[in-house]
């Protein structure tokens, strides 16, 4: 009876004894799956990471361009606002030289007169 005995508790530390290694294996094997799973995912954030720097750069890159259109348009600006200070100048050396025009057509009008007026008067001493 006592040898019926050990050999059932071996048999039954046997079972448990098997079913540990069982469940080892299987934890084993989750350990396996979650350690492959973090390699992934350190791979995937790898990625990620460089994507978040080319976004970076990228970013920096077109605020680099917006600072040069900003730069060149207020150039433009500022040109735009000499040639139009220049026109202004011009239009009115143009509306000056109409009025000195204008004086010398009714200076020279009046000469003409006058020189009209003159050639009646020395008309009557005659040679």
């Amino acid at each position: 009876m006592l040898a019926a005995r050990t050999q059932k508790s071996t048999q039954e530390i046997q079972s448990i004894i098997e079913e540990l290694q069982a469940q080892s294996g299987l934890a084993n094997d989750s350990m396996q799956v979650s350690l492959d799973m973090l390699s992934r995912n350190n791979e995937l954030a790898h990625q990620a990471n460089q994507a978040l720097v080319g976004i970076t750069e990228s970013v920096a890159d077109i605020n680099d361009s917006n600072t040069q259109v900003a730069t060149a348009a207020e150039q433009q600006s500022q040109v735009t606002q000499d040639i139009n200070r220049n026109v202004v100048n011009m239009s009115e050396l143009v509306n000056q030289n109409v009025a000195g025009i204008s004086q010398s057509a009714s200076a020279s009008s009046e000469l003409s007169k006058l020189a009209e007026k003159q050639k009646e008067q020395l008309s009557f001493f005659k040679l």
